[in-house]
Formats: structure tokens, C-alpha cells, sequence
């Protein structure tokens, strides 16, 4: 018997390896939800997005390393937090499928909404005073969530509120409550986003749909500062 002919098969392992990496960052990807748990509020939903897709790992051992290595650069751990209590237990304990735990970049999804608690804020406009407020109790989880990442490279956070911010004194506010979360490990950037028009019982429930979700305020580690977004798309220096 003679040995299978190959003629016509192209063998793609012969390309160069940047052009067969150029190849493998164009194949498909997969999107797949990640099972993210807290004790003391159950309001976290994770998805993991450019997750090597199955049909793609079932070709050579080769082909599969080198695709998956290439596609692990791009998948994206996203995170969406909406308060469902207000509760402030010591244990902050977190629980993060082990799958997802070489993902290099994240972006968390924070949303501070108008709470039905008393919230004692002497001197400061109330809706800054519970963005404040909720940016702290974020900060508690977050770190514990970042502490099972290990192989972290980029942190991105955009953070959602219900009102406008437009006079300067309340847009300062804002701005000093957001900063608390410059300091956490990997951070590249921020972005505040005003939701007009949700509730706090929307967010609760998880069951609004927000159409109108413009950027009004980033922050840029190279930069280093504050920024306004203007209405065309430009960013702004702060006056804050």
C-alpha cells in the first residue's frame, strides 16, 4: 500500500508564525457566562467574552495551543454588580469559577442607584452622597476579586449613575468619590456613565432596559486625571 497523498492539502503550519498568530486572532470565539457568588449580596453576574470557541481546540494539539494562546490575549472578564442590600457584614468572601481565573482582562460594571436607606449626608447633595456611599461598598469586594485573578493585566471600570451631574460643585463631588477607585492594583481606566431615568427598584430587579447611556466623565492612568466628555465625543479636562 502506498502512503495517503497530500497533494492539494495546504500546510498551514509551513506560514510564519505571525502570520498563522494574524489567522488565529480572526477565527471564532465564544461568549459563556461565569458563575460569580457573594455571601452577603447575590447581585453579581459575570460573562466571559473571546473565550477560545470548542469547535476551534478540536483540530491538531499544535493548532489548538497556539490558537488558544493567541485568544486568551482578547478574552475579557466582565463584571456586573448592582446592590440588591445594603447590608455590612465583616465576611466579603467571593467566589469565582476556577476556569476564569487566567483571564488577564477585566471590566467591571458598578452601579450606584438611588437607595431607599437613610444615608447621612451633611452638606452634600444627596445623589453624590449615595454614589459615594455605594463606590465604598464596592471597594470592599473588589480587591477580594482581583486577590483570585491572578494573572491580571488590565482593569477597567465603568461606573453607572442615575442622575445628571451638571454644576461644578456636584460634578467635584462625584469626581472625589470616584477616585477612591484609582488606587485599586492593574486599574487602566474609568468611565462614569449617567443612566437617566433608572430607579433603584430597576436595578434591584435587574429587569430595565436603559437606552440612553451617555459618558460623561474618564479617567486614563497615562493621563492621570479627571476628564469631561463633551457631547461630540471629545474629552474635556475637568474642572475638579
Amino acid at each position: 500500500m502506498t502512503a495517503p497523498s497530500r497533494k492539494g492539502i495546504f500546510d498551514f503550519f509551513r506560514l510564519p508564525r505571525e502570520l498563522r498568530d494574524l489567522i488565529y486572532n480572526e477565527l471564532d470565539t465564544t461568549t459563556a457566562r461565569v458563575k460569580v457568588t457573594r455571601k452577603w449580596s447575590t447581585k453579581l453576574r459575570g460573562i466571559a467574552h473571546d473565550l477560545p470557541a470548542p469547535k476551534m481546540l478540536q483540530f491538531s494539539h499544535r493548532f489548538s495551543a497556539e490558537y488558544r494562546s493567541i485568544v486568551q490575549k482578547k478574552t475579557t472578564l466582565v463584571i456586573e454588580d448592582h446592590f440588591g442590600d445594603f447590608t455590612r457584614p465583616e465576611d466579603i468572601s467571593l467566589e469565582l469559577s476556577r476556569s476564569v481565573s487566567a483571564i488577564q482582562l477585566v471590566r467591571l460594571e458598578l452601579y450606584a442607584a438611588h437607595s431607599r436607606l437613610p444615608v447621612d449626608c451633611r452638606g452634600e447633595d444627596m445623589d453624590c452622597c449615595i454614589t459615594g456611599r455605594d463606590i465604598a461598598l464596592h471597594k470592599r469586594w473588589i480587591p477580594v476579586l482581583l486577590a483570585k485573578l491572578s494573572q491580571l493585566t488590565s482593569l477597567t471600570i465603568d461606573v453607572h449613575i442615575p442622575y445628571q451631574c451638571g454644576d461644578a460643585e456636584m460634578r467635584s463631588a462625584l469626581v472625589k468619590h470616584v477616585a477612591a477607585l484609582t488606587t485599586l492594583p492593574g486599574l487602566e481606566g474609568i468611565t462614569v456613565i449617567v443612566n437617566p431615568g433608572v430607579r433603584y427598584e430597576d436595578v434591584a430587579r435587574w429587569d430595565y432596559t436603559c437606552l440612553d447611556k451617555q459618558k460623561v466623565i474618564t479617567w486614563e492612568r497615562k493621563v492621570g486625571q479627571f476628564l469631561d466628555v463633551e457631547a461630540r465625543g471629545s474629552p474635556q479636562a475637568a474642572g475638579c
